[in-house]
């Protein structure tokens, strides 16, 4: 978008990137916890 004052580029390439998940019902928690370790998401091994 052109209309920002400060672009995406300039604020990803100051510091990390945190992926943030919302999880709207506790039931959804376990299974795609799940998923994502199994799609090697598991950045802690």
């Amino acid at each position: 978008m052109k209309n920002w004052k400060t672009s995406a580029e300039a604020i990803l390439t100051t510091g990390p990137v945190v992926p943030v998940i919302v999880v709207n019902k506790l039931e959804h928690a376990v299974p795609m916890a799940k998923a994502l370790v199994a799609g090697a998401f598991a950045f802690w091994k």
